[in-house]
């Protein structure tokens, strides 16, 4: 992640001289005119530095000396500047993502290699292992080996397309173990963002503003993480009434009420209190060292007639996990998107369109980086009001024809699909619709009936993320699973699919046989 949209997590507010806001101030008029808005981001600081960071060996695997004549992949590749341009890329994913790489430059070629190394991973276990396999004839000597007996360490063989079918068969079933087998040198950014997640979801505190909780902290929804810690309801109204009506509050409201295409029902006084409860949730997050926050939000609402849509939206374009309606399984699944997919995810309420064979997803929040926290796309969105005809909803404008995946998290599972985003359902004019603000209606793929999707507030992400899920999940070892349960399709069609182990019929039954083929 770059700096410039690096994720302000667990901030902290300081005060800023007057001198600091003009020139911050002047900033928030520049980046209006360009259409981007990073000055609320510099009300607060980033103090993730604190956080435990994954440690991952890198590990070569090549003869110490190349010869062309007896290996492969051959004398028309230079192996030692193959080697220096993985490492290269692999040490300049570390320092964005503070992952602590111990790169063993010397080859690993023998089986007196193999058996030390074992021996010291054995008595000092890394978070993650990667594997560089450099050469074709060590496949069985030094590769698989290791993979079966370096334990439950997660592991990553990454081959360069230099291995043949026969050589990538043992891993399949090895849990807790991926074969990254692609010419795409950036993958391995990927696969150290993988090991990344892994210790960061594990490591993560979000504040859980719910009553219901109360003595319950902390606890984790699921044993991958993050870990949830109860914050009182009254917590959230005593900070907001600590909120004055300061420049910055105004310079950020008048932001948001000038870059809508649409005011609509909200007045200024509105939008103020919405920017309010933004830096309330801040300030919660940074006194209970949290880096997300998901809070009790509906019956805050009618308590007091404002809303934290927008600042939910606000905390996500920051990345930082802001989910609705306390919700433990959207969080979490919220915080894997932010780590892993470095996208913002859209929990949704779904409603499924019997006649169109789509599914609706629609929510009064979402973030305005809709293509992620390093694009420069921000989505036209408009101010609504919220469902209790007060405060400020967010009605963001998805952009059509894109891929999406739709992720849940159930028990130990994880469940996905994929779509296309079809339309904005657009409230109004269809005020009959009656839905939430921000409305999209999604065209599954491999689904036979949209009623069949499972779960409630699954979370929609911008992209096709279903492979890389399936391998951070066997890496991590989640269950990953359709998001469908097929029981009602035709028997023709169930045979069809049992018989047929390619996709062409498009349902689950081939998915999953091609899942357990080919993940890795």
């Amino acid at each position: 992640m770059s700096k410039q949209h690096k994720q302000q997590i667990s901030p902290q507010v300081f005060m800023m001289t007057r001198r600091r806001f003009s020139k911050s101030l002047l900033a928030t008029v520049a980046a209006t005119q360009c259409g981007l808005f990073e000055f609320a981001s510099t009300l607060f600081a980033d103090t993730t530095s604190g956080m435990r960071k994954a440690n991952v060996h890198v590990v070569v695997v090549r003869p110490k000396e190349h010869k062309a004549n007896i290996t492969w992949p051959g004398g028309q590749v230079d192996i030692v500047a193959m080697q220096s341009t993985f490492t290269k890329t692999l040490n300049n994913a570390a320092r964005e993502l503070g992952v602590q790489l111990d790169v063993r430059p010397k080859p690993m070629a023998t089986q007196e290699d193999l058996t030390a190394y074992l021996k010291e991973v054995k008595a000092n276990p890394p978070d993650g292992i990667l594997v560089l396999a450099m050469e074709l004839f060590l496949w069985g000597k030094i590769i698989n080996p290791m993979v079966q007996n370096r334990g439950d360490i997660p592991i990553i063989v990454y081959s360069n397309m230099s291995s043949f079918t026969g050589h990538q068969q043992a891993m399949r079933k090895v849990p807790r173990a991926i074969l990254a087998a692609t010419q795409d040198i950036d993958w391995l950014k990927v696969g150290l963002r993988m090991f990344h997640t892994m210790v960061r979801m594990k490591n993560t505190r979000i504040a859980m503003v719910h009553d219901r909780h109360k003595g319950k902290s902390p606890w984790s929804a699921w044993q991958w993480g993050p870990n949830f810690h109860y914050v009182p309801e009254g917590r959230w109204d005593d900070e907001i009434k600590k909120v004055d009506n300061s420049e910055e509050i105004r310079a950020i409201a008048d932001y948001y009420a000038r870059n809508a295409q649409k005011v609509v029902e909200p007045s200024h006084a509105d939008i103020l209190a919405s920017v309010k409860v933004y830096v309330a949730l801040q300030r919660i997050m940074q006194q209970e060292n949290c880096q997300g926050i998901t809070c009790n939000c509906l019956p805050f609402a009618r308590r007091t007639g404002d809303t934290a849509c927008l600042a939910y939206s606000r905390l996500q374009d920051e990345g930082i996990v802001a989910c609705c309606e306390a919700d433990q399984g959207g969080s979490t699944i919220m915080l894997l998107s932010h780590l892993l997919l470095e996208r913002p995810a859209f929990i949704q309420d779904p409603s499924p369109n019997t006649v169109n064979n789509t599914l609706i997803a629609s929510h009064c929040t979402f973030a305005r980086k809709v293509k992620g926290f390093n694009d420069s796309y921000q989505a036209p969105y408009l101010l609504r009001d919220y469902h209790t005809r007060s405060g400020v909803a967010v009605q963001i404008l998805w952009p059509t024809d894109t891929p999406v995946t739709v992720i849940e998290q159930a028990g130990n599972s994880m469940l996905v699909g994929t779509g296309q985003v079809v339309s904005n359902i657009p409230n109004p004019p269809s005020r009959q619709w009656g839905g939430c603000r921000t409305t999209i209606e999604i065209k599954m793929n491999d689904v036979y009936d949209t009623r069949n999707i499972i779960g409630f507030h699954q979370m929609v992400v911008y992209g096709d993320f279903e492979r890389q899920l399936q391998q951070y999940g066997k890496l991590v070892g989640i269950d990953v699973k359709p998001i469908t349960a097929e029981t009602d399709k035709p028997k023709s069609q169930v045979a069809a699919v049992n018989l047929c182990p390619c996709r062409c019929h498009g349902e689950h039954g081939s998915r999953e046989r091609l899942q357990e083929m080919s993940i890795g």
